[in-house]
């Protein structure tokens, strides 16, 4: 069965309840802050990862990953920590370790050996937090939000680093024009090294500045990588648009959380959201939307959903980012607004394909053809 039928939908579900209730609570229940990011972390993006790489599995392992799924998420919202701890830690392994096994099966390239790490380590992040929220790790629920934002931002960088090249240079193909430098091997290198070092400071206090240093030279060199894909000569291709506006949210992302570790007047916060809400909004629903066209031969590509929910977030992101320098909590709010409708807007594609197939199956002229060819082979044998 297509995991990313049923993933996508429950990630952008979960987004769009998720963060209007945290910033309705989020000055009488500061305590919830944990829970708050937990959610974004493990619940959302790992969501959206089970749903991109696992791409179909036997129903009944589905159905189970999903049950799973949402008795996490109930759990720790009607304040069950230990029943809901289990069951994110459940549900964690299982995806990253299907995603593990699946990358080791086809990753022959020793530079795609990293996407059998990242799933682990992703299942160490969440038994760390768990230990935290259990108090048998002292900030430990802090140190496995910190090492999954980490590792959701090295998988952001590296994964982009491949989707979005590709897409551009065949954007760029149709205008009769090459790009030269699709395949950057020796910077997607120094950005994995710079950003494993970034994963292993970031869990040591006294190393903060040394995570800076490398976070900085990540996000120089994903901003020179981004400069030579040549973004602005696609721009107005929006889905291309999108993705590169969602690596530049990355490089912006990592530069404040970096520039945290040597400057006082920026907080740590400012590049926590940007990458939260700018890098990983924007990329996760550009390709939700994208995968969801290839894969399904389901008709023209959704431009102006994937505009809409780009503009939304990128006014999501900005506005979020500027109420953590003055703590204007109007901000927050408008902030919540504008990514529940972005991720409204998103949602609705699924709505109106639920439509159709309970009633309305008849295929239009735009549904016949699809805007892209749907994949040949496993994403995996395809990075190998």
């Amino acid at each position: 069965m297509a995991t990313h039928r049923v993933f996508f939908p429950l990630a952008m579900l979960l987004a769009m309840l998720e963060i209007p209730l945290w910033a309705g609570l989020y000055r009488e229940r500061p305590d919830l802050a944990l829970w708050h990011a937990h959610e974004m972390l493990f619940g959302y993006a790992l969501a959206v990862v089970a749903g991109f790489l696992l791409a179909r599995l036997d129903r009944r392992l589905l159905a189970g990953l999903v049950a799973i799924w949402l008795l996490a998420r109930l759990a720790l919202a009607f304040g069950w920590p230990l029943l809901g701890g289990v069951a994110a830690l459940g549900f964690t392994f299982g995806v990253t370790g299907l995603a593990a096994a699946r990358f080791q099966r086809g990753a022959r390239k020793g530079r795609n050996r990293i996407f059998v790490v990242l799933p682990l380590g992703m299942g160490a992040a969440e038994a760390l937090f768990l230990a935290g929220v259990m108090g048998l790790f002292d900030d430990g629920a802090w140190r496995g939000i910190l090492l999954m934002l980490d590792l959701v931002t090295l998988i952001m960088l590296q994964m982009g680093g491949r989707v979005i090249p590709a897409a551009t240079a065949g954007a760029l193909r149709r205008r009769n024009l090459v790009l030269h430098d699709r395949v950057q091997p020796w910077v997607e290198a120094a950005i994995g090294v710079a950003m494993l070092v970034v994963v292993l400071a970031d869990q040591v206090p006294a190393l903060s500045e040394l995570a800076g240093a490398a976070g900085l030279l990540a996000a120089t060199l994903a901003g020179l990588r981004l400069l030579r894909w040549r973004g602005w000569l696609i721009w107005r291709t929006v889905e291309m648009a999108a993705l590169h506006l969602g690596y530049a949210w990355l490089v912006v992302g990592l530069g404040l959380k970096a520039a945290a570790a040597f400057l006082p007047a920026v907080p740590l916060m400012a590049g926590i959201h940007a990458l939260a809400i700018g890098a990983l909004g924007t990329l996760t629903v550009t390709m939700m939307l994208r995968t969801d066209t290839t894969r399904q031969r389901s008709g023209q590509m959704p431009h102006h959903r994937i505009a809409w929910a780009t503009m939304m977030l990128t006014v999501a992101g900005l506005l979020r980012v500027g109420a953590v320098f003055d703590g204007y909590q109007h901000g927050i709010w408008a902030a919540a607004g504008f990514w529940t409708a972005a991720m409204l807007v998103a949602a609705s594609r699924y709505a109106a394909g639920f439509g159709r197939r309970c009633g309305h199956n008849t295929v239009t002229a735009n549904d016949s053809v699809p805007a892209y060819p749907p994949a040949q082979v496993p994403l995996n044998r395809r990075l190998a």
